[in-house]
């Protein structure tokens, strides 16, 4: 079991009121371990023959381990965005001290293209977003709803 995934993720659990430093030491220790397994991966195809058991077995083996890897590197962005997301949908056009020296430079500057990306959508529309759309209404009939998610799997499909 991968260690270095595994505290990545504890680190937002620890408190989740607290937005964390970026840990950019266990990221890239997370990316070296993908590209190690992938390079693994490599030489085993070059030299092996992979119709064997034990060699499909550890080909199985790396490859699941990339993906779990990626799945952890994933996670913990996604959650370190959501929190951007949800201050930025608050109706905030700026980070606070807290959020802003823990967040990455890339964390920095999708929060400013995100906010943009609001601010452009509320003006083009010339509704206010934030505080009318982003709770939906309690009062709409059930058969209403349905019609309505209907019509938007019908829009899906036809794309």
């Amino acid at each position: 079991m991968n260690q270095i995934g595994l505290a990545l993720l504890e680190e937002l659990k620890k408190d989740p009121k607290n937005f964390p430093l970026y840990n950019s030491k266990l990221v890239g220790d997370l990316e070296k371990l993908i590209v190690s397994y992938q390079e693994t991966i490599n030489e085993i195809v070059q030299c092996q023959d992979t119709n064997e058991p034990e060699i499909a077995s550890s080909l199985v083996f790396y490859h699941f381990s990339i993906q779990r890897n990626k799945r952890y590197l994933c996670l913990y962005h996604n959650e370190r965005l959501n929190v951007l997301k949800a201050h930025c949908t608050a109706n905030h056009s700026s980070l606070p001290e807290s959020l802003d020296k823990n967040c990455s430079g890339y964390e920095r500057e999708f929060f400013k293209n995100y906010h943009q990306l609001i601010q452009h959508t509320i003006g083009s529309l010339k509704i206010n977003l934030i505080q009318n759309d982003l709770i939906p209404p309690n009062n709409v009939p059930p058969k209403r709803v349905l019609n309505l998610l209907t019509k938007y799997n019908e829009l899906l499909k036809n794309k």
